[in-house]
């Protein structure tokens, strides 16, 4: 389904008959690449987009603007606000209407207008079309089209479908993997990915479906399919640890993603020096690294699972207090007590994301890396099901797509607090995602029950309101997720066995 900010994006690549990149359009709409392409995604399904040609189809973006957008996107007005002009308040309206009544205007700190309020079709729009006039009266005429009478509905109409005919195609863009040291436009910093396992795998493939294929330092070889996204140049296999290997996979990189993990929960209960190797160890020598490289910024996936401990109330906001129970959830606590530390001393950009119990693609079965991929997994073969404390635990579930999606347009972001909560906002006991995984299966499971474990929560569940107030963020629902990862499993049985 389309989204208002899509019609931003469309009109912009429409308008641009020079070449455009992700890079470039992000700088001009103030979008993160990542949006941009989930944007064109939803337009291909629409058909207002041609992905293999990369080509907008105006004509029938004329049409769904002219008799589509009111109802798709219905206006909505505020109070008296100080703004940019629109609709038949800005060009190319307002020369051909006389003005009646306070002008619709998008609000806007440096605007020159005061008039009623509209929201535009995305929180960008008014820098979007200060920088791009162009732009900025064709958006003024989609609103026109959105909240005018016949008469402005008529005018803009014609403006816009003449505009749409005029524009010139977009150049195409090429999705083909960069050489080593290469970036996307010729400006935007490389990416660096620490970790390629379940999570970093998923922030491969979205980086790269962006056109922003990344370097990947890993200490073991990822799957095929993601090992054949990552150009033979950028891939380094070792630990970040290895002062050489990780000095050669920061050359040339402007923001570092760490999402090398340690041990499972379980077993860091069980060796937990062990995990302060595996985690604690590439985390400081990352940050020996980056002292030397100002600018340089990181973003760090910590548990929101487990950062919080039993809360007093859910859903949990970042600024309550840590308490964690087990050795997993203090040594993230303690990595990103580092990090900020670290970012304050030598004013690097910073960003940890507190990330919910997160299931998807690349989680393997055979690992007990996860409830609802073992569920998925022990259903389908017939093993049993080991459930502890009745399944009455609740947590809060996120999908590593959704993950890797936020992680990719937070890249270059210096707005918003340091430490985000990064999950679906809603709770979910154990239960009732052995029900989802069951139906998803198609079978019943097998169980076999045992007392709550001391080092788990009961119940969590975050607050991700700072998160909505930086993006445009729809976690997937739970049982599509949980449809999509079986998808998964079944599409690659074979490897995994």
């Amino acid at each position: 389904m389309l989204k208002p900010q899509d019609i931003v994006v469309l009109l912009k690549l429409t308008g641009d008959a020079g070449e455009w990149t992700f890079g470039s359009a992000s700088r001009d709409l103030g979008m993160s690449p990542s949006a941009i392409h989930r944007s064109l995604e939803r337009a291909a399904r629409s058909g207002l987009y041609d992905p293999a040609r990369k080509q907008v189809d105006q004509t029938a973006l004329a049409e769904f603007l002219v008799h589509g957008a009111r109802y798709a996107f219905p206006a909505e007005m505020g109070g008296e606000a100080r703004g940019v002009p629109t609709a038949w308040a800005a060009l190319p309206l307002s020369k051909e209407l006389t003005l009646r009544g306070a002008p619709p205007v998008w609000m806007h700190p440096d605007g020159g207008v005061r008039g009623i309020a509209l929201e535009p079709l995305h929180r960008s729009v008014p820098e979007a079309a200060r920088r791009d006039p162009d732009l900025g009266q064709m958006l003024a005429l989609v609103d026109a089209i959105r909240i005018g009478k016949a008469r402005e509905r008529e005018l803009a109409a014609n403006h816009l479908e003449l505009r749409l005919r005029e524009a010139g195609y977009p150049a195409p863009v090429s999705n083909a993997p960069m050489p080593p040291g290469a970036t996307s436009d010729g400006q935007d910093p490389r990416i660096l990915i620490i970790g390629c396992g379940f999570i970093g795998s998923n922030i491969v493939e979205e980086l790269v479906a962006c056109s922003r294929p990344p370097i990947v330092l890993t200490r073991s070889r990822p799957a095929p399919d993601v090992a054949n996204l990552i150009a033979p140049g950028d891939l380094y296999l070792g630990d970040a640890t290895d002062p050489e290997t990780l000095e050669r996979a920061l050359e040339g990189v402007g923001h570092v993603v760490f999402s090398a993990g340690g041990l499972l929960p379980a077993a860091s209960e069980q060796d937990p020096e062990l995990d302060a190797l595996l985690t604690l160890g590439p985390v400081r020598a990352v940050l020996g690294a980056l002292r030397t490289r100002p600018g340089t910024a990181l973003t760090y996936l910590s548990s929101g699972g487990t950062v919080y401990g039993e809360p007093a109330e859910v859903p949990v906001g970042e600024d309550a207090p840590t308490a964690p129970f087990g050795a997993y959830g203090r040594l993230h606590l303690a990595c990103e007590a580092e990090i900020l530390g670290h970012c304050r001393e030598y004013d690097t950009r910073g960003r940890i994301l507190r990330c919910a119990t997160v299931y998807g693609p690349h989680q393997r079965p055979d690992r007990g890396q996860g409830a609802i991929v073992t569920f998925l997994h022990h259903i389908r073969t017939g093993a049993p099901v080991e459930l502890y404390g009745a399944g009455e635990t609740e947590r809060d579930y996120i999908y590593a797509r959704d993950v890797a999606r936020v992680v990719a347009e937070l890249i270059g972001r210096n707005d918003g607090e340091a430490i985000l909560n990064l999950g679906s906002g809603q709770g979910t006991a154990l239960i009732d995602v052995l029900r989802l995984a069951e139906a998803a299966v198609g079978a019943t499971a097998t169980l076999i029950e045992h007392p709550p474990r001391d080092f788990e929560v009961h119940r969590i569940v975050l607050d991700i309101q700072r998160l909505h107030r930086l993006m445009d963020f729809d976690p997937t629902p739970l049982e599509q997720g949980i449809a999509l990862t079986q998808d998964w499993l079944a599409a690659h049985r074979q490897e995994l066995v």
